[in-house]
């Protein structure tokens, strides 16, 4: 996941998201993970991969990147992404692994 680091670090960045929310770091790995691999299964790769890492339930992993992003959809102008504050926060997955015109993931 090295070769990613410094994009996924620039995009989140960018969301100025605060590193003392509980899902930081597994939203930041997240990320990485779809970066890599945006095919990933949510729950199998990602939620599974990371409650093993931080010695989380998966159902733990996935409150926790939820937070981030609620915390993201009230807080932060995020259409610059291509997301507008229309209708329900997206899922888990649909955020981070979210594609614009470009085909670019979140993290790019």
């Amino acid at each position: 996941m090295n070769d990613c680091s410094d994009d996924v670090k620039a995009g989140l960045k960018a969301l100025c998201i605060p590193k003392v929310l509980k899902g930081y770091a597994l939203f930041y790995n997240a990320v990485e993970i779809f970066y890599q691999k945006p095919e990933a299964s949510i729950t199998k790769d990602v939620y599974y991969a990371l409650g093993k890492k931080y010695h989380l339930s998966e159902s733990q992993v996935e409150g926790r990147i939820r937070t981030i992003i609620k915390y993201l959809w009230k807080n932060r102008d995020l259409s610059s992404y291509g997301f507008y504050l229309e209708g329900n926060c997206p899922s888990n997955k649909n955020f981070i692994v979210y594609n614009d015109q470009d085909g670019d993931i979140l993290a790019s």
